[in-house]
Order: C-alpha cells, then structure tokens, then sequence
C-alpha cells in the first residue's frame, strides 16, 4: 500500500490543478450526491463534477466552493442543486481523493466531532500532547501552536522554549491550549506539558525541516485556501514527525482534526 501510494503521487507531481467545485465543510449527516444516477456519499474536500445533484436534508448542510473561489452554501431550502459546466480537477487531486477517500470514510464519518474539553481529569500513562510524536517538525515561520492533550489534572502549564529561554507559555483549566510567539526560526525547541498532580511530558521540536514532497507540491498548486489546507494536512499527516504541524491546517475542519489528534 505504501509503495501504491508513493507511486501515484510522485507520477502526478508536476500535474496543474485546474478549476473546480469543492465541498468545503459538511454539518449533518443527511447530504447525498447523485452523479450519472448514482448516489455517492459526500466527503469533505471532494471535487464535484458537472452534472453532480445534491440533495441536503433538514437540519443539514454543505459549504461549497466555487471554480471562482466564492462560497455558496446548500442547504434544505435550495435542494435540490445541480453543479453547473466546470472544468474537472487535476490528476494530482484525482489520485489524492481516491487515496484518501477510504480513509475520509471510514475514519471520519465526516461529522463535526467535539473535542474533550473537560478539566476533570485522571492520573495514569494517558497524559500527553494528542497526535505528536517523540520527535515533531514545524515550518520555519510558524506564529502559534494549537494543542491538546488527554487525560491530567487541572490546571496545566504549557511552554514553548529554546535552551533556558522560554518563548511562550500558557496555564489551561482544559485540555487544549492556544500559544502564539515571534515566528520561529531553526533550531530546536522544547514544548512542556505540566498539570497539576506534577505529571510532566516534553515534546521535542525541530523547526526548519524540508517538507515531504506529496505537502510541497500541494503548497504550491493554485486550490482554494481551505481545500489546499486540508489536503495539505492530509498529506503530513501520513508522516508522524508532521502530525503537530498538520493539526495547525485542521483548525477549521474539526472532523478531520479530531481524527489526526487520535491517530497513533
């Protein structure tokens, strides 16, 4: 499967990405696509095609993106909607969703899932920063963290820091924390999780590091910002060291986050 995937991408790199509708969000679970009369299951960051009917339910809805980059919301009271005469979306983004496509389905339902923000905690082994690993990377530049952790006891202490020098720091009384700091340059960095039964996890940081090739090639195709985002992420994500920084693309899609967060 590795070696599937590493194929497929690396073939479309050089593609263009040419204009296209996108489903940009997704709220509730009653949304259908129907193409060539047949129903398909809408996902977020899907490309649709000419000719594509969507049907939203009550209490539901879909955020789209035009091929001009505008937004226009479907809901019960303008389904059902047909997508007009667009061009189709690159190879590159083709590949991509079928890859992902599986993974979209079967992991996120694509429902808009909460994340635990309680202060009651626990003491025990589950304590930690959600999604990272022993060693994360970051982008050169980077201007705020958003992080969150499980299990711990209220209130917690986050810091960033370099050597002694602390760039930035937080207390919580849940379990996510938002930094922001001067941008990062290279080097490495310490990220310090601390609650308040003296349970402690550092993370370590490496800010500088060549992007993998699938996230630099879509970094530079011309997609709308919130798709570009997403499949951006989704490309890191595959990468362990990259996960904290994919989670900072997510922000705005809360099912796909949710799902990175819990990936081990």
């Amino acid at each position: 499967m590795k070696q599937t995937l590493a194929f497929l991408l690396t073939a479309t790199l050089c593609l263009p990405v040419s204009a296209a509708w996108w489903i940009a969000e997704i709220s509730g679970g009653d949304c259908t696509i129907t193409r060539n009369a047949k129903p398909l299951k809408a996902l977020q960051l899907m490309a649709l095609q000419e000719g594509d009917i969507i049907q939203v339910g009550k209490g539901s809805y879909l955020q789209l993106v035009k091929e001009n980059r505008q937004r226009q919301k479907i809901s019960l009271e303008n389904s059902p909607f047909t997508i007009p005469q667009t061009p189709p979306p690159s190879s590159l983004i083709g590949n991509l969703f079928i890859i992902l496509e599986k993974w979209f389905s079967q992991k996120t339902g694509q429902q808009v899932a909460d994340i635990d923000l309680s202060s009651r905690g626990s003491i025990g082994k589950g304590f930690g920063l959600q999604g990272v690993g022993d060693k994360n990377y970051l982008l050169s530049g980077q201007k705020q963290l958003h992080v969150y952790w499980q299990e711990g006891v209220a209130p917690y202490k986050l810091v960033l820091k370099q050597g002694d020098t602390i760039i930035a720091s937080t207390n919580s009384q849940q379990r996510q924390a938002h930094l922001s700091f001067p941008a990062l340059v290279d080097g490495k960095y310490e990220l310090v999780l601390e609650d308040d039964y003296y349970q402690r996890q550092i993370i370590q940081l490496e800010v500088g590091r060549k992007l993998p090739d699938e996230a630099r090639t879509i970094q530079q195709t011309d997609l709308p910002v919130t798709i570009k985002q997403g499949y951006f992420a989704l490309a890191l994500v595959k990468q362990p060291s990259w996960r904290l920084q994919a989670q900072q693309a997510l922000q705005k899609q809360p099912a796909l986050l949710v799902e990175v967060l819990n990936m081990r």
